[in-house]
């Protein structure tokens, strides 16, 4: 999935659902710092972190919407549900650090 199709298809599930992105491509420095690693999604602007309006509130949002699962999967995206957030990705994806080495 490049990275436009992935911009693509989040954005549709945004759209549809309230979605929100918090974070999307960082540095692998950045990444690190914030407990990701060399090759994790973000890292190649593959991987975004998504919040969600709540219903009725001016302006709270909800972490997670399990409900957005079925729609990103008919887009090749995977949801991964955090404790602040949903974290999305290529349904595909593999984990490869930017010396070219893929890790599991």
């Amino acid at each position: 999935m490049s990275i436009g199709e992935f911009a693509e298809a989040l954005a549709i599930v945004c759209q549809k659902h309230g979605g929100s992105v918090t974070s999307w491509g960082r540095t692998v420095k950045h990444s690190v710092s914030v407990g990701g690693f060399d090759g994790d999604p973000h890292t190649w602007f593959l991987g975004a972190d998504v919040v969600y309006d709540r219903p009725g509130a001016a302006v709270a949002t909800d972490p997670n919407k399990p409900e957005v699962e079925a729609d990103a999967a008919t887009l090749g995206l995977r949801v991964l549900h955090e404790t602040t957030h949903d974290h999305f990705q290529p349904a595909d994806w593999i984990n490869r650090a930017h010396d070219g080495v893929a890790h599991a």
